[in-house]
């Protein structure tokens, strides 16, 4: 599945690795909600397919404490995901590319939540 690929690049980034406090037993990359710190959540969402190809939107939330730290987390995201030009993230994904994003800060938990929407265009795997 093309998450796969994607969460398998984000596990697998020493320097991420180091920014989310990752162990063998918790990589700090979390669907949809966590109030743990210095953590990633994630959704993936299908926007169209024709057959041939898929485009889907993938939702990063960076959560820290410190705000510097929450945007270097997701600096480090983008670094491992965007491509450029007519480079391919992989055989089957063929774009990935930044299409917004946000702030929020989190009164419960204290933590800064910094938000990006990337766009995702692979083949369609069946």
């Amino acid at each position: 599945m093309i998450l796969d690929d994607i969460l398998q690049r984000l596990e697998d980034d020493t320097e991420l690795k180091s920014l989310l406090n990752s162990t063998s037993n918790n990589t700090g990359i979390y669907l949809n909600k966590t109030d743990k710190s210095d953590s990633i959540t994630y959704r993936f969402i299908n926007l169209s397919s024709d057959g041939i190809k898929e485009q889907n939107r993938l939702e990063i939330n960076c959560l820290s404490l410190n705000y510097i730290k929450a945007n270097q987390i997701l600096d480090r995201v983008k670094a491992i995901l965007l491509t450029f030009g007519d480079e391919q993230f992989n055989n089957d994904v063929l774009e990935i590319a930044l299409n917004g994003g946000g702030y929020l800060f989190d009164d419960d938990t204290k933590n800064h939540i910094v938000k990006a929407f990337f766009i995702v265009k692979n083949k369609f795997r069946r």
